[in-house]
């Protein structure tokens, strides 16, 4: 009324206009509310159609322990979850009917049918320990273990099973979860504290914890190239996880895989030098499938070998699924103590395609007094067999991360992530991301620059950093004594370095550093300069401009026979 009392005021004929507006209105108001139901039941039925509902629930063994790590896809597919540490899972699916595997390496497949409407399906699940057939096999004293005649045959069928799909891509999902079981008060004299909050008071806690979704691409022989298309690091909403799937390749059809040593692959063409085989067994899977479980056995302690069990599908000859370990002497890692792969194929297509669908990774590593222990798990789905990729597409570049990977929130990841957080892990989320939002404020940054820019005549001898962190500047001087070495040119020598750091953004994407150097000879008493200048100008595909110039000294001879 008082919009229409205001049009009156100003003209009659602009009122009559308002008047016919409003009974062109009022008609298509009336012929709105004759459409309602059908407008109503077109949008229902386009939101369920859109809908999607979730599965979850708990996987256990018979005992009601929590199975880590266990498998659940649908059938026939590479689409599907792997459980989290305390054996919960969840599954978005469309409605629909589904046949759902769940598999554990040691444990009875099982295969459960569901309907999926619009409502969450609470699925908890029960594995019972494989059922293992040994009546029908008889080993006499001398001998040979039937496990040899499966390994010679799966031995037989590697280079097919390896050169099989000569190129693919797929979808990888990794989360990364490294945690200190222990860690010592004081460091080399200096207080650790809690390590910018990750240590409780037990000295326990997670260092990092990150998730990442990328597409993996691969071509024979061993071409791999990775997109990083999302990525999240707890605490850190600049940086990237460094999950990487090409990093995960323990491909058991290669003869080796490189950890430091070449690991030996159980089915290699010259594994039976390394291995001693014991058939623990046969089970058959859902499908029918029989299936023989072989355990590893090392021919010697420090060989680089795994153990553990191998399960191979009779008369394909191919791997169903492995459940491995790595001893400290087989890897001779500084600090590694263990690592455990499990992994789990699916077939992917007829008649004997099978891909990797799950693999998880877990360590334990112990130096200094640090107590730690991780676990990478990856996901595996959408595959696209024997692709044909463009001349050239894995030689300009093997890594990428794309723009504005790491900018999308808990709710995004929320809404995507195939493996639940663990209470530990969401609380680290939580907390961690509250405390960068406190890092990131200038009061904050200015009282931790003040305790650390403090200047003393030790620093002279030891070096000295200087820092304006909220203008995102760094000067350091390098410790002179740190560098004084002797070689039969100079005699005894030593450096002064100096390095300034601007960096241009928050996300540290663009900066710029410079490094002037002085070095100076005893025995030669020659001052050389020189100097250094860095210009980052994109962290995302990493275009650099480097400069340097000056006079220093090095040794000719590649092979530097001249040691430090």
């Amino acid at each position: 009324p008082t919009f229409a009392n205001a049009i009156y005021s100003i003209s009659k004929r602009r009122l009559w206009r308002c008047q016919r507006y409003i009974g062109e209105l009022k008609l298509i108001s009336q012929i709105t509310m004759l459409l309602r139901p059908l407008l109503l039941l077109t949008f229902l039925s386009a939101f369920f159609l859109s809908l999607s509902a979730q599965v979850s629930g708990v996987i256990t063994d018979s005992k009601g322990e929590a199975l880590p790590f266990a498998s659940i896809y649908i059938r026939g597919t590479s689409t599907g979850t792997t459980s989290n540490i305390q054996g919960e899972y969840f599954l978005e699916l469309t409605p629909g009917t589904y046949e759902l595997v769940f598999q554990y390496v040691g444990y009875k497949q099982r295969i459960e049918s569901i309907v999926i409407g619009v409502e969450p399906l609470r699925l908890n699940m029960v594995l019972l320990e494989e059922t293992i057939d040994l009546n029908e096999v008889v080993v006499k004293a001398d001998a040979e273990d039937p496990a040899y005649e499966v390994i010679r045959k799966a031995i037989a069928k590697r280079k097919y099973y390896r050169d099989q799909v000569e190129a693919y891509s797929c979808n990888v999902y990794i989360k990364g979860n490294m945690k200190f079981l222990d860690a010592p008060e004081k460091f080399l004299g200096q207080e650790i504290g809690t390590m910018g909050g990750s240590l409780d008071s037990n000295r326990q806690g997670i260092i990092y914890l990150s998730e990442s979704q990328a597409k993996l691409y691969f071509q024979e022989p061993n071409h791999f190239k990775e997109e990083m298309i999302y990525s999240k690091v707890s605490g850190n909403d600049r940086g990237f996880g460094f999950n990487r799937a090409s990093d995960m390749d323990f491909n058991l059809y290669r003869n080796y895989a490189l950890l430091g040593r070449q690991i030996i692959s159980p089915i290699a063409a010259n594994a039976l030098q390394y291995y001693r085989y014991k058939l623990r067994g046969t089970l058959y899977d859902e499908e029918g499938r029989l299936i023989n479980k072989i355990e590893l056995i090392p021919k010697r302690s420090e060989d680089p070998v795994y153990q553990g069990y191998i399960y191979i599908v009779e008369d394909l000859w191919n791997i169903q699924s492995v459940d491995l370990m790595l001893s400290s002497g087989a890897m001779k890692q500084p600090g590694l103590d263990s690592l455990y792969i499990r992994q789990v194929h699916v077939p992917v297509q007829e008649p004997d395609v099978w891909r990797i669908f799950s693999q998880t990774i877990r360590f334990r590593a112990g130096l200094f007094g640090f107590r730690l222990a991780g676990d990478f798990t990856g996901i595996y789905g959408d595959y696209e067999l024997n692709q044909a990729f463009e001349h050239r597409f894995f030689a300009l570049e093997v890594f990428r991360v794309n723009e504005g990977a790491n900018e999308k929130d808990q709710l995004f990841w929320d809404s995507i992530r195939p493996i639940p957080l663990t209470l530990e892990e969401k609380i680290d989320y939580v907390r961690k991301d509250s405390l960068q939002l406190i890092r990131e404020t200038k009061e904050y940054k200015d009282s931790v620059d003040r305790r650390s820019n403090r200047f003393t005549p030790l620093n002279l001898v030891f070096g000295y950093a200087y820092s304006n962190s909220y203008k995102r500047k760094y000067i350091t001087m390098g410790s002179p004594v740190s560098t004084i070495q002797y070689n039969t040119v100079q005699g005894f020598n030593g450096d002064l370095q100096f390095n300034f750091r601007k960096e241009f953004d928050e996300y540290n994407m663009r900066w710029l550093e410079i490094a002037p150097r002085l070095s100076y000879g005893l025995a030669d008493k020659r001052l050389r300069a020189r100097a250094g200048f860095t210009y980052r100008f994109n962290r995302t595909n990493r275009a650099t401009l480097n400069i340097e110039g000056g006079i220093d000294a090095f040794q000719f001879n590649p092979e530097n026979p001249i040691t430090k």
